[in-house]
């Protein structure tokens, strides 16, 4: 179990203040539990494989309803990353810094994801 969950009802959750924008869960089994975040799981191998150091802290996970298998973590502190375990792109989010800011872009039906400056890493 990852430093940054805690238990809610029953179930582990990453924790960090925010509810999860529509689509996406913070229930850390359901985000790939221990073997995606837990330390030598496979988010740590992809984030340092890529010369990317500090701290790795998941925060969501698409929905398991919906198909997808992106994940919006944060590493050191304003660093965000999405990951997409099918194809293994990983992906630096560079405008905002703040978790908050971009769940409300991925909240928002005009805007969403498309609207994030991203690029690969």
């Amino acid at each position: 179990m990852s430093n940054y969950t805690t238990v809610s009802d029953g179930v582990v959750v990453t924790d960090n203040g925010i509810q999860p924008p529509v689509n996406w869960v913070n229930s850390y089994e359901d985000m790939g539990g221990d073997m995606l975040w837990g330390q030598g799981g496979q988010l740590e191998d992809e984030v340092r494989g890529r010369g990317i150091e500090g701290d790795i802290r998941p925060h969501y996970g698409m929905a398991p309803y919906t198909g997808e298998a992106l994940y919006l973590f944060e590493v050191g502190t304003g660093q965000f990353f999405f990951y997409n375990a099918i194809d293994g792109t990983m992906l630096r989010i560079n405008q905002q810094s703040d978790l908050k800011s971009i769940v409300d872009i991925l909240d928002d039906e005009h805007q969403g994801l498309p609207a994030l400056d991203i690029e690969e890493v």
